[in-house]
């Protein structure tokens, strides 16, 4: 058996979930400049096309997985979804928790993840809507 070869960018192995700290999340991943400016009130242009593109509907259940700091998850709680935030970064959810409790919206809600097990909160919502932005 040969090991895995990672020099083409694929099949790389997956990061740890401390990569992803308080620090990353406020100084190096996307819409961290309109996070810090706004409180997480305001999208930047990325998740705002996502938001726009879920274009959440009051009840409707939505999850975004990879949270991350939990700005995508609030306004869509804002919008009247139910939203469940989901991460592996225990950084990122207490983040998103912080925002969640800051938010406007009622119904949200944050779950752990790894790579091999389901979410807890995944299993309590029978029909969802699945969001996942993907950062190039």
């Amino acid at each position: 058996m040969t090991a895995p070869d990672f020099r083409d960018g694929h099949n790389l192995p997956p990061a740890p979930a401390d990569f992803y700290s308080r620090e990353y999340f406020l100084g190096r991943c996307g819409g961290f400049a309109e996070f810090k400016a706004e409180g997480g009130k305001v999208l930047d242009a990325i998740r705002r096309t996502a938001f726009d593109l879920v274009a959440p509907k009051p009840g409707e259940r939505v999850m975004d997985l990879g949270c991350g700091r939990g700005e995508l998850c609030c306004a869509m709680a804002e919008a009247g979804a139910i939203s469940i935030g989901v991460d592996f970064s225990r950084d990122a959810l207490a983040m998103a928790r912080l925002q969640f409790s800051t938010s406007a919206g009622s119904l949200a809600a944050c779950a752990v993840a790894t790579a091999v097990t389901r979410p807890a909160a995944a299993s309590t919502v029978p029909s969802i809507r699945i969001v996942i932005v993907l950062f190039m």
